[in-house]
């Protein structure tokens, strides 16, 4: 029986050059040529003369490659030409236009050919076509709509269609979760398991993830013992999000049993395991405790990141355990880990929330001989420390060496240096920073308007500190409850009980809840 996609006679005949172009172009003529005819004759072309086989590849149109490339164009035309030639247009032959459609955010596009034309051309768009799409409508934060389309399959499914496979499931539920739609994104979980579809770990991890960042453990609980009886195997990053489920919702003793039968089960605890504990501890207080985890990890041969370098540190810096920092800084040092700009912003900081600012310019200094750049944080942190001891001056002139690096101040830079210079009653600088703010374009917040407050009532200037508080409202700056505090607190300071109570009757019609300032 003679082969369909070749005639006979090639088949009998060494392939040579001319022949093999010659009989190559009558199969690209055939009206029932399909791709799968083109890859079987240039098999056979290959086994006698690969070179010719790939000059006969080289003519095919190139709708994938196209596609790869970014070529839009190209692939279109490709495809186009593919239509005219008569070829049967198989799924597969569609899937670089559709995925590279999604790429550039022309999933509607994408829509169009695998629901409408594909099927127009006796192409019906298989599972893969599908999971594409579905990939692209999630990327586009579209969840709802495939959603809609995973529906679709499911109903196509009952009249022989195309059944959603574990990985369409895991793409819309993912993509649920990635909108903050837990309870879908739950509902198509269990959906999934009553028309018989099994959940694989990344399904469960999925889940287990966003229940625990929900901090809804029963339900998380219950999804891993569920994992656990259809036969999935929890791996490390099941019991790493329970962990960090259970840490941040303030439960050490459910953490340390996640973590003792993660051990159990013979799945090794990894340096994100580790931070996340001492990340609880170091939170609530208990340094200490934390360093028994970090020597632990490294005597179990794991090496620390600079974020579990940076969790520690920041653990003793706020307790104010600056011997214990250093020696741990000197740790991370010896074991040829360069400290990044978050380990030099914890030390700045710490040195600056106890009064060592000095010190904290050293370190300052350090940074820099190490050929870091200060960034926007550094500079805050220090003109803050500055400001605390008085050193007003010092800190303007950080300001002006940031802008010399080419950086912006920020809010935050503005806010801290305002609160200095009102400090030390410099009111024309305070009024030079505010012009400059406005020249940035950024607009001013509550503890701006509140540290100019605070500092008028103080200063007995009452009514500007009024004035103030009128042009933040006009500014669409909702005043807060230290807004009210610092105002109120300042009539009933100069005696002027009265506007007290009006300004207090104007907080509640506000919606701002008085707090225990006022009992």
């Amino acid at each position: 029986m003679q082969q369909q996609g070749l005639p006979r006679q090639h088949q009998q005949q060494e392939a040579g050059g001319g022949g093999a172009h010659h009989l190559f172009d009558e199969l690209l003529r055939r009206d029932t040529s399909s791709t799968f005819d083109l890859n079987r004759a240039l098999s056979a072309v290959a086994r006698d003369s690969p070179a010719v086989a790939i000059s006969l590849f080289n003519r095919m149109p190139r709708a994938r490659m196209a596609s790869r490339v970014g070529r839009l164009d190209l692939a279109f035309a490709a495809l186009g030409r593919v239509i005219r030639t008569g070829w049967t247009a198989e799924a597969i032959t569609f899937s670089p236009l559709l995925k590279t459609l999604c790429d550039v955010k022309r999933t509607s596009d994408a829509m169009d050919i695998a629901l409408r034309r594909m099927p127009a051309l006796g192409c019906t768009p298989n599972v893969f076509s599908y999971s594409i799409l579905l990939k692209g409508l999630c990327n586009d934060n579209r969840s709802q709509q495939a959603l809609h389309l995973l529906h679709m399959m499911m109903a196509d499914d009952t009249r022989g269609g195309c059944p959603p496979d574990v990985v369409s499931y895991n793409t819309v539920i993912n993509g649920l979760l990635g909108e903050g739609q837990l309870d879908k994104a739950y509902r198509l979980f269990d959906e999934m398991l009553v028309r018989g579809n099994s959940p694989d770990v990344v399904t469960y991890n999925s889940i287990i993830s966003a229940l625990s960042k929900a901090r809804a453990m029963d339900k998380a609980r219950e999804a891993l013992a569920r994992m656990v009886k259809n036969g999935v195997m929890p791996n490390r990053i099941t019991y790493n999000s329970l962990l960090h489920g259970y840490c941040s919702s303030g439960k050490p003793k459910e953490a340390i049993g996640i973590f003792r039968k993660m051990c159990r089960d013979g799945v090794e605890p990894d340096v994100v395991t580790y931070t996340a504990l001492m990340d609880y501890l170091c939170k609530n207080g208990k340094s200490t405790e934390a360093r028994k985890i970090f020597d632990s990890l490294i005597r179990r041969g794991h090496k620390p990141d600079s974020t579990t370098y940076g969790t520690l540190l920041h653990g003793y810096a706020t307790e104010g355990s600056l011997v214990q920092m250093h020696h741990l800084l000197d740790v991370m040092v010896r074991n040829g880990m360069q400290p990044d700009h978050r380990i030099f912003n914890i030390l700045i900081g710490a040195c600056t929330k106890h009064g060592m600012v000095d010190e904290a310019m050293l370190v300052f200094s350090k940074m820099r001989q190490q050929g870091l750049n200060p960034d926007i944080v550094t500079y805050g942190t220090i003109m803050d420390g500055l400001c605390r001891v008085g050193r007003v001056d010092d800190a303007m002139s950080q300001l002006n060496r940031l802008k010399l690096e080419g950086l912006t101040p920020d809010a935050v830079v503005f806010n801290t240096l305002i609160h200095g210079l009102c400090t030390c009653d410099k009111w024309d600088k305070v009024e030079e920073l505010a012009f400059e703010m406005e020249n940035l374009g950024i607009c001013p917040d509550s503890i701006f308007f509140n540290t100019l407050m605070d500092h008028l009532c103080k200063d007995g200037k009452v009514t500007q500190a009024k004035n103030i508080f009128d042009l933040m409202v006009r500014r669409g700056v909702k005043p807060d409850i230290i807004s009210y505090n610092i105002l109120i607190g300042g009539y009933c300071l100069h005696g002027k009980i009265n506007k007290a109570l009006k300004l207090l009757e104007g907080m509640v019609l506000d919606g701002v809840k008085p707090d225990e300032s006022y009992i």
